[in-house]
């Protein structure tokens, strides 16, 4: 006999989970003649959404420092140009993609004359990941079929829309929100501890036997699960908002029936974890799971 059963998916990991810490060092002793320099040393344990290490040649980090509540000249990019702002301003002071080069490096990032620490105003640094050179390919433009768009003027980082399936590989999209640092503060002019987040959640699925009687799997499938989703990132804030939300099946069909031994048979759907999308409250309630089996009778039980 065949019997269908509803299970409410309850395995999704927070996406304020932690990837890793990077520690960006900056000259500390005369930091108001100093130019800015980052040097990071990247030892990105594995995770649950599939990020194995940042440290491999090629890997990119897009980092910002915009400040604000600053009243006086920039020297713009070394030059001989000045740009002037008071306390209202919030403006971007600078740009700049670190790059990590592989063996025993570490990440750096120096500013040269370019950039220094100011004597006034408040420095917020944010970033995000661009290409994560342990998995081939796997860069944000890539993954997303288009670079995120960041509006420079509002901070936000529009994150475009994107079908996530868990058959294709994935991209591990990480960000930092905003790290402020002002003059007075601990650890201004000496180091910024810029903490990547996870944009995706992750998702494991095991369906275990609980029952006194063989069980043969035939088919396991999602319902309400939104796996088409945009977002947008407000590096004021740190806030996300996510939009253009659609769900579908993304659970790929058993290629063969599984038999689970009473008790303790369980099966998984892939190794690991797969990334998705955060589901909000409401979606998390409506989530489900469809599972069809059969129950062999005794005579049929495998010996």
């Amino acid at each position: 006999m065949r019997h269908c059963l509803t299970y409410i998916i309850i395995g999704f990991c927070l996406v304020g989970m932690l990837s890793c810490r990077r520690e960006n060092i900056f000259n500390a002793e005369t930091y108001l003649d100093s130019s800015i320099g980052i040097k990071t040393d990247v030892r990105a344990p594995g995770t649950k959404a599939l990020l194995s290490s940042l440290d491999a040649s090629g890997t990119t980090v897009q980092v910002y420092d915009y400040l604000t509540d600053f009243n006086g000249l920039i020297v713009v990019g070394g030059s001989d140009v000045t740009e002037g702002h008071d306390s209202d301003d919030y403006f971007q002071y600078f740009s700049d993609v670190l790059d990590y080069p592989g063996g025993d490096g570490a990440w750096t990032y120096e500013s040269g004359n370019s950039y220094r620490w100011t004597r006034t105003g408040t420095h917020n640094f944010f970033g995000w990941l661009m290409n994560d050179a342990g998995q081939t390919g796997m860069n944000y433009s890539a993954f997303f079929g288009a670079a995120p768009d960041f509006d420079s003027d509002d901070m936000i980082l529009a994150v475009p829309e994107k079908t996530i399936t868990t058959t294709t590989d994935q991209f591990d999209f990480l960000y930092a929100p905003p790290y402020s640092l002002a003059p007075g503060n601990p650890g201004y002019g000496s180091i910024v501890p810029l903490s990547f987040s996870h944009l995706f959640t992750a998702l494991s699925v095991t369906i275990q036997n609980v029952s006194d009687n063989h069980v043969v799997l035939k088919s396991i499938t999602s319902s309400g699960i939104y796996n088409t989703k945009g977002a947008e990132i407000d590096f004021h804030t740190g806030d996300i908002t996510y939009v253009n939300a659609s769900a579908a099946n993304f659970i790929p069909a058993l290629a063969s029936d599984q038999t689970l031994v009473p008790e303790t048979g369980t099966y998984t759907l892939w190794s690991g974890h797969r990334l998705m999308w955060p589901q909000t409250g409401t979606e998390m309630q409506n989530a489900k799971l469809i599972v069809s089996y059969d129950i062999l009778d005794a005579e049929d039980n495998p010996t």
